[in-house]
C-alpha cells in the first residue's frame, strides 16, 4: 500500500512537472502564435477593400492573443469598424472601451452622425458626451503620466536636435564637428540610463503606457530614442522581448538591428542588410538573401512580398 501510494505520489509529480515544463516551452507570444501576421494580412485586404478578408484575420488575431491597439496599424479602431459594420454591438462596445481607458485613445467614429455609429451608441448604451468622453480622457492621462510622456518628448528632443543633416555637418569647423560628437555621446549615454530606470518604475514605454492622444508622436520619439541607445547598451533581449508582448513593433527591431549590424565586404566598402529595413534596400545589399523571410518572420515582421505589396497599395490609393 505505502509503495502503490509512492508510485502514485511519483507520477503525479513527474506529470505536474512535465506539464509546467511543456506549457512554460508552449506558451504562445506575440510572434509565435502568427498574431502579427494575421495583422498584416487585414491590413493588406483593407487596402484590397476586401472587408470580408479583413474581417476573418483580426478574429484569427483575436483568437490567438488578445488584441493590441499598435500605434502603426490601429488594429482595434479598424476591427470595431468593421465589428459595428456587421452588428456585433456587444463586442465593439468591449473594444471601444479599452481603446478609451486603456490606450487613452477616443475614438473619433463615435462622434459621426453616420447611422451605423448612431445604431451602435444607442444599443449599446454608451455615453458620447463631450462631457464624459472629456472626463475618461483626463482618468487616463493622469498628471503622473503626462509627466513621463513630457520627460520622454524632452529626451527625444534632446536626442534630434544634436544630431544634424548631412547639409549641416559640412559647414562645422573639425572642433564644432568634435564638439558635437561629444555632446551626442553624453546625451545617448543620459538617455540610455534615464530610459532604462523607466522601464524599471513604469514598464516599458508603450502605446499602452504613454497613450496615443498625440498620434502616437511620443510612443515614436521613444522608438527612436532606442535606436540611438542601441549604440551605447546591449538592449537587444529587452526589445525583442517587448516585441514578444506587444508592446514594440517587429519593424522597429528589425531596423535597430540592421542598424547596429555591420557586415561588409573584404574591402570594406559595402554594408550588408540583415532585414532589408531600409528603404531602397537592393538584393545585392542583403546577406543571405534566401532566408531574408525567414529571419524577418523569426521576430515578427511581414515577409518582403507582404510589406512590398501594402506600399504599392497605399501609393496606388
Amino acid at each position: 500500500m505505502i509503495y502503490f501510494s509512492f508510485k502514485k505520489l511519483l507520477f503525479i509529480t513527474i506529470c505536474l512537472f512535465t506539464g509546467s515544463t511543456l506549457s512554460a516551452q508552449e506558451k504562445p507570444n506575440y510572434i509565435t502564435s502568427g498574431y502579427y501576421q494575421f495583422i498584416y494580412q487585414a491590413d493588406s485586404a483593407l487596402w484590397e477593400a476586401n472587408e470580408d478578408l479583413a474581417f476573418s484575420k483580426y478574429q484569427e488575431a483575436e483568437n490567438v492573443m488578445p488584441l493590441l491597439h499598435q500605434s502603426h496599424y490601429f488594429e482595434m479602431n479598424k476591427y470595431v469598424d468593421l465589428l459595428v459594420k456587421r452588428g456585433y454591438y456587444d463586442k465593439a462596445l468591449f473594444y471601444v472601451n479599452k481603446m478609451i481607458d486603456e490606450y487613452g485613445d477616443i475614438p473619433e467614429f463615435l462622434l459621426s452622425g453616420d447611422s451605423l455609429v448612431q445604431n451602435f451608441i444607442h444599443k449599446s448604451n454608451i455615453d458620447v458626451s463631450e462631457a464624459a468622453l472629456y472626463a475618461r480622457y483626463q482618468a487616463f492621462y493622469t498628471p503622473e503620466r503626462m509627466a513621463l510622456v513630457n520627460e520622454i518628448n524632452e529626451m527625444y528632443y534632446n536626442d534630434q536636435r544634436i544630431r544634424k543633416t548631412e547639409n549641416e555637418w559640412e559647414k562645422e569647423t573639425s572642433g564644432e564637428f568634435m564638439d558635437r560628437i561629444q555632446e551626442m555621446s553624453r546625451i545617448d549615454e543620459y538617455n540610455a540610463k534615464r530610459i532604462l530606470e523607466i522601464i524599471e518604475e513604469y514598464g516599458f514605454p508603450d502605446a499602452k503606457l504613454l497613450g496615443i492622444w498625440n498620434l502616437r508622436e511620443t510612443v515614436h520619439n521613444a522608438e527612436i530614442i532606442f535606436h540611438h541607445i542601441s549604440k551605447k547598451v546591449d538592449i537587444d533581449s529587452l526589445l525583442l522581448a517587448a516585441v514578444e508582448e506587444g508592446k514594440l513593433s517587429p519593424q522597429r527591431l528589425g531596423v535597430i538591428r540592421d542598424y547596429n549590424t555591420y557586415i561588409v565586404d573584404s574591402a570594406l566598402t559595402k554594408r550588408y542588410s540583415i532585414y532589408a529595413t531600409y528603404e531602397g534596400t537592393k538584393d545585392e545589399d542583403i546577406v543571405d538573401i534566401e532566408n531574408l523571410d525567414k529571419r524577418r518572420l523569426a521576430i515578427g515582421m511581414p515577409t518582403r512580398a507582404m510589406e512590398n505589396k501594402v506600399k504599392v497599395l497605399m501609393k496606388n490609393k
